[in-house]
């Protein structure tokens, strides 16, 4: 079992070190790398945190989520849960580059370059991405109704943003395109 110890333990352990470095009397050099390290663990142990957070704001929301007589919250909940996770992993990794002092405005400037680059390679997901919004807001079905499709039937299992995962008869799960569908 997944407990949120992990990350709090770190950001424990960083306090402490914070606290007790003033007290170890180095000289500027290593103090300076020690100092470093510290933030860095901080840091990661933070988003690591919120990581670990988006889950049980997940779970709570999956809970509720059945209470309720539609699907439409089912299918919802995963895709916030995802995308919350990708949310905090890209900007996790831009606040651990700001605590070491890396300059991230030059980062996320040639990221905005390249940008363009991956926006054409990227269409097919921008495909699958309309199509998971497509499927969202017709609900032309649920988790757990049977479909047939492109010569393909079974039970959806699981309506993400690039496929949708459809268990057959035959007991395989197929990952479908959402632009297919």
């Amino acid at each position: 079992m997944r407990t949120g110890l992990g990350p709090l333990g770190m950001l424990a352990a960083a306090a402490v070190w914070w606290r007790g470095l003033a007290w170890l009397g180095l000289p500027e050099g290593p103090l300076l790398v020690l100092t470093v390290a510290v933030r860095f663990v901080a840091a990661t142990a933070l988003v690591w945190a919120s990581y670990r957070l988006v889950d049980v704001g997940a779970s709570i929301l999956e809970v509720r989520a059945e209470r309720t007589a539609t699907k439409y919250d089912d299918l919802l909940v995963p895709l916030l849960r995802k995308s919350a996770k990708v949310f905090i992993a890209a900007f996790g990794l831009l606040f651990v580059a700001d605590t070491l002092d890396l300059p991230i405005a030059s980062l996320i400037a040639g990221l905005g370059l390249s940008g363009v680059a991956i926006a054409l390679a990227g269409q097919d997901v921008v495909k699958n991405l309309f199509g998971s919004v497509m499927v969202l807001l017709d609900r032309p079905f649920h988790v757990g109704d049977w479909i047939a499709t492109s010569g393909l039937e079974g039970t959806v299992e699981e309506v993400g943003f690039r496929s949708t995962r459809i268990r057959t008869f035959y007991n395989s799960l197929v990952t479908l395109p959402n632009a297919n569908l």
